[in-house]
């Protein structure tokens, strides 16, 4: 029951937006409350308030204090999975934006569990914050050969384009992470914005009608 609780909150955190963050939080926080011994919500819980903390969905100061506390938590209970050190990476990079323990942890992390596409696009996104777009395009088209399935991998390669101005390219594969998942919110945010720099104002009213929750 604990670990289906667990799994629940996992599916909310991945959706990205404040509404499924929230409902993570509650699933982790059930979870730990029918095993206090699972140390898996006490990371699903310190990641998804690093991330509302890091998008000022919830004040700073209480995120990161929460996020510590959860984090702490799970390291208490076991520090042997490769998850742990993965919402260390987490917690550093989203809450504290210290990169070099980033890179640290993601290293620890991946050799624990070398085939987790989730742990090389943790990769992908550290080097698209610092500028190494090569890096980071690199480490994407290697996960999404391997899972092509994942609306996350498709967004984090069409944010690459994005932040490099290739707009077009962007919006073709924040496409392809919609096919998986309409509603996956990051990807309907990028899209629209990318409409905007292209001056694609028809194109753009049409999508906006098409996905309303992009104007919220």
């Amino acid at each position: 029951t604990a670990y289906k609780l667990y799994l629940n909150g996992r599916h909310h955190h991945l959706r990205w937006n404040p509404v499924d963050f929230e409902l993570a939080t509650q699933y982790y926080k059930q979870s730990l409350e029918e095993d206090p011994t699972l140390a898996l919500p006490a990371f699903g819980a310190g990641m998804t308030y690093s991330l509302m903390t890091a998008w000022s969905f919830i004040p700073y100061e209480e995120g990161v204090q929460t996020a510590r506390k959860y984090l702490a938590l799970g390291l208490e209970m076991d520090r042997s999975m490769y998850i742990s050190h993965y919402a260390e990476a987490t917690f550093n990079f989203w809450g504290l934006w210290n990169f070099k323990e980033v890179y640290a942890n993601l290293q620890r992390a991946i050799a624990l569990n070398p085939a987790s596409t989730d742990l090389e696009e943790g990769l992908a996104e550290l080097y698209t914050c610092i500028g190494y777009f090569e890096k980071a395009m690199e480490h994407t088209q290697n996960i999404l050969q391997r899972n092509p399935l994942s609306p996350n991998h498709h967004y984090t390669k069409g944010n690459i384009y994005y932040l490099t101005g290739e707009f077009e390219q962007s919006i073709q594969e924040m496409e392809k992470a919609l096919q998986v998942d309409p509603g996956f919110w990051l990807a309907i945010e990028v899209i629209a914005l990318c409409y905007v720099h292209l001056r694609a104002f028809e194109k753009l009213d049409a999508f906006l009608k098409a996905h309303p929750q992009a104007e919220q």
